[in-house]
């Protein structure tokens, strides 16, 4: 899972899913983040001068239910 945003707090995201483990942060040169469609889904463009911060969570330890 590429994590953005409000996603990228830790202290949050534990709160959200107290099992995920945070793996490392990752820049996608010449990407940025977009929202898809009138259901805003997430997404990245190629966009050449741009960087998107990304933080790397494994997505099996992302339980929203617990």
């Amino acid at each position: 899972y590429f994590a953005y945003g409000s996603n990228l707090h830790h202290e949050q995201m534990k709160k959200r899913c107290s099992g995920c483990k945070y793996l490392k942060k990752h820049i996608l040169q010449d990407y940025r983040l977009t929202f898809r469609s009138e259901l805003c889904v997430a997404d990245i463009d190629y966009k050449k001068g741009f960087l998107k911060l990304e933080g790397v969570f494994p997505s099996e330890t992302l339980n929203p239910n617990h």
